[in-house]
C-alpha cells in the first residue's frame, strides 16, 4: 500500500509510470510531473478505468474514500463513470433551476407585459437585493426557505445608509414590500413550470417589518374648494422650472395618471381636433384612452412645445431628454410648496384624479361620463366601446368646463368659491 511519502517522493520519468495502491487504486505519474488517481474496475466482463482526481488537490485518504464509493456502485451494478456523468448533469441542471436562473426567467417572461417604468423598478430591485446577493441567487429554488427571503426583506425595511436609487429611509418598507410581492411572482412562476413545489413568500406575507406603522396609511387627498384656491394660489407662484410648473398645470386639468402625462409624447397631441390620444400600451387598462384637450391645456401645451420641440417625449427629463421627466418631480413640487408631506393638507400628484372627480360629481356631471373620463375599466366591453364613442361630445364639454372652474377658483375673491353648476 501506498504512503504520503511515497507519493510525495515520487518522481517523473521520460515515461508514464503507475504506483499501485490496494484494490486497483492506482497513482499514475506522467513525464511532466503530473499525478492523478485511477481505479479499475469490471462490469459485465469488461475492465473500465475510473478517474479519480489529481495529487495533492485529492490526498491518498480522500482516493481510498472515492475508490470505496465507487467500488459500492460497481457492487450494485452501476458504472462509477455514469454516476459522474449523471451527478455532473444534475449539478449543472441545479444550477439552471437556481433561485437567480429562475428570477431571470420570471423577468423574460414578464417584460412584455410591463410598462418601461415598471420594468426599470423590478430589474433595479432584483438586481440589488435578490441577483446581487449571490449566496441567496445561487441556492436551488427548491431550496430557498421563508428565513432566507426574510433576512433579505428585513435588511431592505431596516437600512440606515443611502444608495443610489434611494432618496429617504421612510422609502425602505415599501421597498421590501415590492421586493416580496416580486418574489412571489417569481415562485408562482416555478412552481407552474415546475421548478419549484412551494412558495416560502406565503409565510412572510405578514411580516411585523413590512407594516406601516398605525395611522401612517394616507389615502390620497381630495380637495375642498377652499383647499383648491389655496393649491392654484401656490402653483401661481412656484418657483421652480417652467416645465415642471406646465406639468402639475396640465396634471390638474386633464386628471390623468402621473405616468400617462409623463411619458406623453408629441405623436399622441392632435391640436386641431383638440385631442390627446393616448396609446393602449400606456394605459393601466391597456385600452386606448382619449383626453380633450380644453382651451386653456392647449395654451400650456403650445407654450411647452416651444422648450422641447415638437418631436419627442412632452415633458423631457432635462439631463437625459430621451428619457421622461421622473415621476416623483410633480410630488417633490408639491412638498417645496408645503402642500404634501408631514404636518400638510397631503396632497400628492394622484390627488389631483380624486379632486376632479369629487367635484364634477357635485357639478352634477353624469357619473358615466366622469368614469370613462377617468379611464376607469367598464366590466361590459361592448358597453364601454359604446360609451366611450357615445360621450366624447359630453367630456369634450366637461374638460372645457373644468378648466375655466380652475380659472374661476383662482381668481375669486372668496376663500371658498361655490362649485359651479353647468346650466
Amino acid at each position: 500500500m501506498l504512503t504520503d511519502s511515497q507519493i510525495k517522493a515520487a518522481k517523473p520519468s521520460e515515461k508514464a509510470y503507475r504506483l499501485a495502491d490496494a484494490n486497483s487504486l492506482r497513482l499514475n505519474i506522467t513525464p511532466a510531473g503530473g499525478k492523478h488517481w485511477q481505479l479499475k474496475y469490471r462490469l459485465n466482463n469488461r475492465e473500465y478505468t475510473a478517474s479519480l482526481g489529481s495529487y495533492p488537490q485529492v490526498g491518498l485518504a480522500k482516493a481510498r474514500k472515492l475508490a470505496d464509493d465507487a467500488r459500492e456502485l460497481v457492487r450494485q451494478d452501476i458504472h462509477p463513470l455514469a454516476a459522474k456523468k449523471a451527478q455532473k448533469a444534475a449539478k449543472q441542471a441545479e444550477q439552471l433551476n437556481s433561485f437567480g436562473s429562475v428570477v431571470e426567467a420570471w423577468i423574460g417572461v414578464k417584460k412584455k407585459h410591463w410598462a418601461p417604468y415598471t420594468f426599470k423598478q423590478v430589474r433595479f430591485a432584483m438586481d440589488r437585493y435578490i441577483l446581487g446577493n449571490k449566496e441567496l441567487a445561487d441556492k436551488p429554488i427548491r431550496e430557498v426557505r421563508s428565513k432566507d427571503l426574510r433576512s433579505v426583506l428585513q435588511s431592505i425595511a431596516e437600512r440606515t445608509e443611502l444608495k443610489a436609487g434611494e432618496r429617504k429611509k421612510s422609502g425602505a418598507v415599501s421597498v421590501a414590500r415590492n421586493v416580496r410581492v416580486w418574489c412571489h411572482g417569481v415562485f408562482v412562476f416555478a412552481i407552474e413550470h415546475d421548478y419549484a413545489d412551494t412558495d416560502p413568500t406565503a409565510a412572510i406575507r405578514n411580516l411585523t417589518e413590512l407594516k406601516k406603522p398605525a395611522g401612517s396609511i394616507k389615502h390620497n387627498k381630495k380637495l375642498t374648494p377652499a383647499e383648491l384656491k389655496k393649491v392654484l394660489a401656490a402653483m401661481d407662484s412656484f418657483s421652480g422650472t417652467r416645465q415642471t410648473a406646465i406639468a402639475m398645470a396640465l396634471l390638474q386639468l386633464f386628471f390623468v395618471r402621473t405616468k400617462e402625462l409623463i411619458e406623453a409624447s408629441w405623436q399622441e397631441f392632435d391640436f386641431a381636433e383638440k385631442q390627446w390620444r393616448i396609446p393602449a400600451t400606456r394605459m393601466k387598462a391597456k385600452k386606448p384612452h382619449m383626453v380633450p384637450i380644453s382651451t386653456q391645456a392647449l395654451a400650456l401645451l403650445q407654450e411647452q412645445q416651444l422648450t422641447s420641440g415638437k418631436n419627442g417625449l412632452v415633458l423631457p427629463n432635462r439631463r437625459e431628454p430621451k428619457r421622461p421627466m421622473s415621476n416623483t418631480t410633480i410630488n417633490r413640487a408639491l412638498e417645496r410648496m408645503g402642500l404634501n408631506g408631514p404636518g400638510t393638507m397631503g396632497l400628492s400628484a394622484h390627488g389631483f384624479r380624486g379632486t376632479a372627480s369629487t367635484l364634477l360629481h357635485e357639478m352634477e356631471f353624469p357619473t358615466e361620463v366622469i368614469e370613462i373620463q377617468l379611464a376607469h375599466t367598464q366590466r361590459d366591453a361592448v358597453k364601454a366601446s359604446y360609451n366611450e364613442a357615445q360621450y366624447v361630445d359630453k367630456r369634450t364639454k366637461m374638460m372645457q368646463f373644468w378648466a375655466d372652474y380652475l380659472d374661476k377658483v383662482r381668481t375669486s375673491k372668496e376663500e371658498n368659491p361655490p362649485v359651479s353648476i353647468p346650466a
